[in-house]
C-alpha cells in the first residue's frame, strides 16, 4: 500500500489540525488519525502533532492511495468478503515498505473502512477474511480473538511419499533455519 505524500501550502500561524480540517478538506477523525500516526510533516520534514502552530511554507501529509492489480474478492456478502492471497504478496504494509499488498485491494474495493479480519504470511498463499466496514471489523476481529473458527492448511511435499499420511499435529513457530517459518514435531 503506497503512502504518498500530499504537498500543501499552509497558512501561517493556523494550528496544523484546524489546517488539516480547513485546507486539507480532512474529516475530523482522519485529521487526529494523520496526526496520532505520526504521518503530518513541516517543509523541514519535522513531524507535526496536534496543537502545533505552522511556520513553514508547506506541509506534507502520508496518506494511503490503494491500488489495484486486478484481485477480486471470490467470496462478498453485505459485510465481509474473501480474498484469495497469492503466495508473494503481503497482506499489509510495514514501516519498511510500502508496495503493494492486500490491503490495496480490500480498500480499493471497499474504501477505508474495510480491514482484514487476520493476517498470513507473505511467502503463504491462502484464503483471508475481510471485514467490509467497521462493525463486522469488530465481530470478526474479536471471533479470532477468542478462537471461534477453525483453521487448516494444505503443505506442498516435493519428492514421492511411501503412504499415504495425514499429519494431525500442531503447527509451531521454528527455531532452526531462518527459511522455515513454521514446523511440526518429528513424532
Amino acid at each position: 500500500m503506497p503512502f504518498l505524500f500530499k504537498k500543501y501550502n499552509t497558512v501561517k500561524g493556523k494550528k496544523v489540525q484546524q489546517f488539516l480540517l480547513d485546507e486539507a478538506k480532512l474529516s475530523s477523525s482522519v485529521s487526529q488519525k494523520l496526526l496520532a500516526k505520526n504521518r503530518v510533516f513541516d517543509d523541514q520534514g519535522n513531524i507535526l502533532k496536534n496543537g502545533q502552530i505552522l511556520k513553514g511554507e508547506y506541509i506534507q501529509v502520508a496518506v494511503f492511495e490503494g491500488r489495484t492489480r486486478g484481485l477480486k474478492p471470490m467470496f462478498e456478502v453485505q459485510d465481509f468478503a474473501v480474498f484469495d492471497k497469492p503466495s508473494g504478496v503481503m497482506v499489509h504494509p510495514t514501516r519498511k515498505t510500502t508496495e503493494y499488498c492486500l490491503l490495496d485491494e480490500i480498500r480499493h474495493h471497499f474504501g477505508e473502512q474495510a480491514d482484514l479480519a487476520h493476517r498470513i504470511d507473505a511467502e503463504t498463499s491462502g484464503l483471508v477474511l475481510v471485514a467490509k466496514n467497521k462493525h463486522a471489523s469488530r465481530i470478526l476481529k474479536t471471533m479470532f480473538e477468542n478462537r471461534q473458527y477453525e483453521k487448516s492448511y494444505l503443505a506442498l511435499v516435493k519428492g514421492h511419499l511411501q503412504d499415504n499420511i495425514t499429519i494431525d499435529a500442531p503447527i509451531s513457530k521454528s527455531t532452526g533455519s531462518i527459511n522455515i517459518k513454521m514446523t511440526c514435531d518429528n513424532e
